[in-house]
């Protein structure tokens, strides 16, 4: 099974970036594993890299010209699955949701002209993405997540699945003896972010190898 990640960023820090990366991590060996993006760090072996390196500009051009190199590489690449986040790679047969565009600008409304274009860009693609018909699966990292996807997006025709992003307990472990330090964050990063479970992973992986087409 050929299995491509297409996303903006692929490193070990950030919410989708070290998502993708762990996802390609966790299903590199089992599958024949290649990662789209515009810059990947920390990848490892067994996973192919196809750098996609728009010219220099703003993100909000960068997007829009990743996301039709993207397109081109998977178009000639005869992979089995093609797995996005958000509105990255419209036309993705696996989209896994972090966060919904309108709803958050809806909360924190963009303030400046180029952000307000932004958020249009973004909701653009997103909605493009949840209404493509090549659209096999949708994953929430959140309940709340998979609700405003649903509301701002649906009807859905595909299954939506609620998997949350894993917590690596080694490196996020309080040390021994001490109080946890408060934490100082939203309910909805809270939620995306909460679950310790550690089939979370293994239900993420299984839902991209389930989309083969």
């Amino acid at each position: 099974m050929r299995v491509a990640i297409a996303v903006h960023h692929v490193r070990p820090t950030g919410g989708q970036d070290r998502y993708a990366l762990e996802l390609a991590r966790h299903l590199a060996g089992s599958v024949e594993m290649e990662l789209i993006a515009m810059r990947a760090e920390g990848v490892p072996p067994g996973v192919a890299v196809r750098l996609v390196r728009p010219r220099a500009g703003p993100m909000l051009l960068r997007a829009e010209l990743f996301a039709r190199a993207a397109a081109r590489l998977v178009s000639a690449g005869r992979y089995d699955v093609v797995h996005t986040v958000g509105g990255a790679l419209p036309g993705a047969g696996v989209v896994t949701a972090q966060f919904c565009h309108p709803a958050w600008a809806a909360v924190r409304p963009p303030a400046s002209p180029y952000q307000r274009l932004v958020t249009w860009q973004a909701t653009r693609d997103e909605r493009r993405a949840y209404r493509h018909r090549n659209l096999r699966a949708v994953i929430a990292v959140s309940q709340r997540t998979g609700r405003e996807i649903a509301a701002h997006y649906g009807p859905l025709s595909v299954p939506l699945s609620v998997i949350p992003n894993g917590v690596d307990l080694e490196g996020f472990a309080p040390a021994s003896g001490r109080e946890p330090a408060p934490r100082c964050c939203s309910s909805a990063r809270t939620s995306a972010r909460g679950s310790t479970s550690p089939s979370a992973r293994s239900r993420g992986c299984a839902t991209t190898r389930s989309c083969a087409r």
